[in-house]
């Protein structure tokens, strides 16, 4: 049978970004090993920063070595808000290379839309400096295949985003995206929308 190879990304402290706080670090088992997650880097911010970047934590590009990868974030917007919009982009591309179809469920609502030819990838709906003290959102990132060079990357995120203590603020989301490109991804970027 395979094994189950997969890089990760998960919190591991805060990284305040301008619009975005998130909580990251990194974690990844090398293709051909026995399946488990390691530790490959991992990074608090104590300042603002325009984005959370995988250069900065690992000094460098993603290693492609790992099969499958993990973004797992717990973002807090320091904007003026109640909440802001987290977007996800690969190697540096800020392009409008992005497609995304996304399904919120918001208190009993619901609504569901496809988005093409867009800068980023949408990834939820998180609290930000109006929102609750105390609430962060939760943003968990499957990108299957990250090293390949064969098809265009597909990223699957879901999203949870509390940011008052009303039924009308608490969304959870899926989100379907692809970037327009074979390239093998050696960078993320996670910024605030």
């Amino acid at each position: 049978g395979g094994t189950a190879e997969e890089t990760v990304f998960t919190p591991a402290g805060t990284i305040a970004a301008t619009d975005v706080q998130a909580a990251i670090q990194e974690v990844a088992s090398e293709a051909g090993g026995a399946g488990g997650l390691s530790l490959i880097g991992e990074s608090t911010l104590g300042a603002d920063a325009a984005s959370f970047d995988t250069n900065t934590i690992l000094g460098g590009a993603i290693p492609g070595t790992f099969t499958h990868l993990k973004i797992i974030a717990l973002l807090r917007g320091t904007n003026a808000g109640a909440n802001i919009d987290p977007r996800l982009r690969f190697n540096n591309d800020s392009g409008n290379n992005y497609d995304f179809e996304r399904d919120l469920a918001v208190d009993t609502g619901r609504s569901d839309d496809g988005i093409a030819a867009q800068s980023y990838i949408y990834g939820g709906v998180v609290p930000a400096a109006a929102g609750t003290a105390g609430k962060a959102g939760l943003v968990y990132v499957d990108i299957p295949c990250y090293a390949q060079t064969t098809f265009h990357k597909v990223a699957y995120v879901r999203n949870v985003g509390i940011y008052n203590e009303t039924d009308a603020n608490f969304i959870a989301g899926l989100i379907g995206g692809v970037w327009r490109n074979a390239a093998a991804i050696t960078r993320i970027q996670l910024p605030p929308g």
